[in-house]
C-alpha cells in the first residue's frame, strides 16, 4: 500500500506543481483571470441591489423612527460589556488595503444597518445621514433635488463615517476645507452607552476631538452635513503644464481662488501635470463640449486628462454626478495593475459596463500572500503638506518613491476654537493633499528584494512630512513610533476628551489602531 501511495504521489507531483504555479501566477500577475469573470459580475449585481434598496429606503418617511430603534440596540450592546470595543464592520468593507488586526481581539459592536439618509433640510441647508451612507448614495439622493454636499469625495464606496472618523477631501476642499469642516453636528454614543449630540455650541470639545479619532472616543451614529445648491454640469478647464515651476505656480494660484468650485492637479512626471479648475453650470456654452464621462465605453479619467498634453488647454462640461465620481471607474489608476488592458477601447466597449469593481470583492479575492507582497511593494498614502512646501515635497517623492501619476488636491485646514488632532500651520492654512497610489517603480524589477527594505522608505517619507508640519492620512498604516506620531498629531484635546468620557477602558488608543500594532 505504501509503495502504491508513493507511486501515486510521484505521478501526481508534476500536475500539482503545474496547478500550484498557475494559481500563483493568477493570484499575482494575472488577477484579471479571477476579477473579470467573478468580481466584476458580482460587483454589478451588488451595485444594482444597493441602488434599488437605497432609492426605496429614501422614499420612506420612517427612517428617523428606525434610526432611534437602531441607536437603542447599539446602546444595549455596549451596556452589556466592559471589554474594549470596535465596530463589527468587516475588514473587506474598509477602503484601506490594510487588515485591522485589532478586530481579532476587541468586542465587536454591530452598526452594519446604519446605512440610511435620514433627512434633507433645504432651509437649513443640511442633510442628516447615518455613518455608513456612501458618497454614491449622497449624489443619487441630493443631485435630483438640486443640492450637493459642499465636499463630496470622489469614490462611490467612501462612507460618511470614514470621512469623519478618518479622512475626507475633494477638489472643493480649497473652498470648504476637509469633510469634517462641513459637518454641523455629530450624534455619538459614548463608552457607557450614553448618546450625545455635539456641535460648535453643544459639547464643543467633543465635536472638535471626533475627526480623525477612528472610533477611539465614541461611535458615530449620525452626522448633519452642509449642502449647497448644485447645477447640472461641472464646467472643467484643463491646463497642461510642461514645467514644474509652471504647474506649481498655476496650481497655487487656482487653489487660492474661491471663485472656483473645484481645483485639482494630476502630476504625470517630475516636470509635467494638468491643473484642473471648475465651476457649476446649467447650460453648456457649446453642446459639443459636453463630455459624458460616466459612459461605460469612455476612457478612464486620468487617461482622458493626460490627452490634454496633446490637445492643449480646453474646457468641457461634465454631468455633475459623473464629475464627482470621475475616479471611481478605475479606482484612480489602481485598476490598471489588475486589468492592464482595461482602458483598451475593445475592453471598454464590450466589458466597460461591468465597471467599477467593488473594492470589498477585490479584497475578498486577494490571497494572504498577495496581500503581504502588496503592502510591501505599494505606496498607498495621502499626505497633507503646507502649500509652500509642495515643490520640495514633490522633489523628495520623485527621488524616494518615483511613482506617477500623483493626485494633488488643495484644502483649507481651518483654525478652530478647540485644537483637534490636525491644526493649521503658522501663517497659512492652505495645504495640499498629495495622493500616491501604486507600486513603487523600484519594486517592479524585483518585488521580493524591495520588500526587505520597504520600511526604510516609509520611515524616510514620514519623517519628511513630520518635519515640514504635514499630516499623514490615517486610512493607511503609519510606520512612525508612538513618540513620532504624537509629534505629528496634537493629542492635547484628544487625551482630555478621552479622560473626560472614560474611554481608556472601552476604546483603544488611536495609535494602537493605525500603527503596525493594529494593522497589517
Amino acid at each position: 500500500m505504501k509503495i502504491l501511495e508513493l507511486l501515486v504521489n510521484v505521478l501526481l507531483w508534476f500536475p500539482r506543481l503545474v496547478v500550484q504555479s498557475f494559481m500563483e501566477l493568477v493570484q499575482t500577475k494575472y488577477r484579471w483571470i479571477v476579477v473579470i469573470p467573478i468580481v466584476l459580475p458580482l460587483s454589478l449585481l451588488y451595485n444594482f441591489y444597493l441602488k434599488i434598496r437605497n432609492k426605496f429606503v429614501f422614499l420612506m418617511v420612517s427612517s428617523p423612527k428606525r434610526h432611534a430603534q437602531k441607536v437603542a440596540a447599539v446602546a444595549a450592546q455596549m451596556k452589556k460589556s466592559n471589554a474594549k470595543m470596535c465596530t463589527s464592520r468587516s475588514v473587506y468593507d474598509s477602503m484601506s488595503i490594510f487588515h485591522a488586526k485589532y478586530k481579532e481581539t476587541l468586542k465587536k459592536i454591530d452598526l452594519s444597518n446604519f446605512i440610511d439618509i435620514l433627512q434633507v433640510d433645504t432651509v437649513k441647508r443640511t442633510v442628516r445621514v447615518e455613518p455608513l451612507v456612501t458618497c454614491g448614495q449622497l449624489t443619487h439622493a441630493l443631485l435630483p433635488l438640486g443640492w450637493t454636499a459642499a465636499v463630496l469625495p470622489e469614490l462611490d464606496d467612501l462612507t460618511v463615517g470614514g470621512l469623519i472618523m478618518g479622512f475626507g477631501i475633494e477638489s472643493s476642499s480649497h473652498k470648504y476645507g476637509l469633510f469634517q469642516h462641513i459637518c454641523e453636528s455629530y450624534e455619538i454614543i459614548l463608552p457607557g452607552g450614553e448618546v450625545v449630540v455635539c456641535s460648535k455650541t453643544e459639547n464643543p470639545d467633543l465635536f472638535y476631538a471626533i475627526p480623525w479619532s477612528h472610533g477611539t472616543i465614541g461611535f458615530l451614529l449620525s452626522a448633519e452635513i452642509q449642502i449647497v445648491p448644485a447645477k447640472k454640469y461641472a464646467c472643467i478647464t484643463y491646463e497642461p503644464c510642461t514645467t514644474r515651476q509652471q504647474m506649481v505656480k498655476r496650481f497655487e494660484e487656482a487653489s487660492r481662488d474661491t471663485d472656483y468650485e473645484f481645483v485639482e492637479c494630476l502630476a504625470y512626471g517630475p516636470e509635467k501635470g494638468v491643473v484642473m479648475t471648475g465651476v457649476f453650470s446649467d447650460i453648456p456654452t457649446n453642446p459639443s463640449s459636453v463630455h459624458n464621462l460616466g459612459a461605460w465605453y469612455g476612457p478612464w479619467f486620468y487617461k482622458h486628462v493626460e490627452s490634454f498634453f496633446t490637445k492643449g488647454k480646453a474646457t468641457e462640461f461634465i454631468p455633475l454626478r459623473d464629475y464627482y465620481h470621475r475616479h471611481t471607474k478605475s479606482i484612480f489608476w489602481n485598476l490598471e495593475d489588475i486589468i492592464p488592458f482595461g482602458n483598451n477601447i475593445l475592453f471598454r466597449i464590450f466589458l466597460g459596463w461591468l465597471l467599477p469593481p467593488k473594492i470589498a470583492f477585490l479584497k475578498m479575492t486577494t490571497t494572504e500572500k498577495l496581500h503581504e507582497l502588496h503592502v510591501k511593494t505599494h505606496f498607498i498614502e495621502d499626505f497633507l503638506v503646507p502649500v509652500k512646501k509642495l515643490n520640495d515635497t514633490l522633489d523628495m517623492l520623485d527621488e524616494m518613491v518615483g511613482f506617477y501619476p500623483l493626485w494633488l488636491c488643495p484644502c483649507k485646514i481651518y483654525k478652530t476654537p478647540f485644537k483637534g488632532l490636525i491644526n493649521p500651520g503658522k501663517g497659512d492654512d492652505l495645504y495640499v493633499d498629495v495622493g500616491i497610489y501604486g507600486m513603487v517603480p523600484k519594486a517592479r524589477a524585483n518585488p521580493q528584494e524591495f520588500a526587505k527594505n520597504y520600511l526604510d522608505l516609509h520611515h524616510t517619507v514620514e519623517k519628511w512630512i513630520r518635519n515640514i508640519g504635514g499630516y499623514q492620512a490615517l486610512y493607511a498604516l503609519t510606520h512612525q513610533s508612538k513618540k513620532e506620531f504624537e509629534e505629528m498629531f496634537d493629542h492635547t484635546l484628544y487625551e482630555e476628551v478621552r479622560k473626560k468620557y472614560n474611554c481608556d477602558s472601552i476604546f483603544p488608543q488611536l495609535y494602537q489602531k493605525v500603527s503596525r500594532e493594529g494593522r497589517k
